[in-house]
C-alpha cells in the first residue's frame, strides 16, 4: 500500500510519513492509531454529527416533539453545523500535539463553539414563541437538536479522542 494523501487545511497536497501504518511501531497518537490521517479524521468529523442526529430522533420521541415538514427543515442546518464543529475540533487538536485534548477544550476554539451554539440558539429558540404553530415546532426542535450538537462536540468527541489518545 502506498502513503496516505490528504489536503492540509491551507491547500495543497500533504503526504504521510512513511511510518504511519508501520506494524513494528506503536501509533502514538490518534492520527496514527486511526489509520493514519484522512478516513480516521473524516470519521471523528462526522461522529458528533451522527450522533447528535441520533439523539435528536430520540429526543423526539421521548419529549413528543413531532416531525414534520415544518421542523425537518432544520435537518440541513444540523449537518452543516455538525460538520463544522467537528472541523474545528479536530484541526485544533492537530495543532495542539501531545496531550491534545486537554488543550483543544482549554482553547478558544472550543469557547467560540460554545458562544456560537449559544447565539445561534438564542436566534433560534425565538421562533419558539411565534404563534404560528410550525415555526414554534422549529424553534424548540432548533434548540433541543443545538443542545445536543454542543454535548456531542465538547464532551462526547473529546472523550472518544481521549480515550483513544491513551491507547
Amino acid at each position: 500500500m502506498g502513503n496516505t494523501l490528504c489536503l492540509r487545511e491551507r491547500g495543497g497536497v500533504n503526504q504521510d510519513p512513511p511510518h504511519v501504518g508501520d506494524k513494528n511501531r506503536p501509533a502514538r497518537t490518534h492520527r496514527e492509531a486511526s489509520g493514519g490521517g484522512c478516513l480516521g479524521e473524516t470519521l471523528f468529523v462526522l461522529l458528533p454529527l451522527l450522533l447528535t442526529l441520533l439523539f435528536t430522533v430520540a429526543t423526539c420521541l421521548a419529549l413528543d416533539i413531532p416531525l414534520n415538514l415544518a421542523n425537518v427543515v432544520a435537518l440541513p442546518l444540523v449537518l452543516g453545523l455538525g460538520i463544522a464543529f467537528g472541523i474545528y475540533l479536530i484541526l485544533r487538536m492537530r495543532e495542539a500535539g501531545s496531550r491534545s485534548i486537554v488543550r483543544v477544550l482549554r482553547s478558544s476554539t472550543s469557547q467560540a463553539v460554545l458562544f456560537s451554539v449559544l447565539t445561534t440558539m438564542a436566534s433560534f429558540g425565538a421562533l419558539g414563541f411565534s404563534p404560528h404553530p410550525g415555526m414554534a415546532s422549529l424553534g424548540i426542535l432548533l434548540v433541543v437538536v443545538l443542545i445536543l450538537a454542543l454535548v456531542c462536540a465538547l464532551v462526547i468527541l473529546p472523550a472518544l479522542l481521549a480515550e483513544l489518545e491513551q491507547r
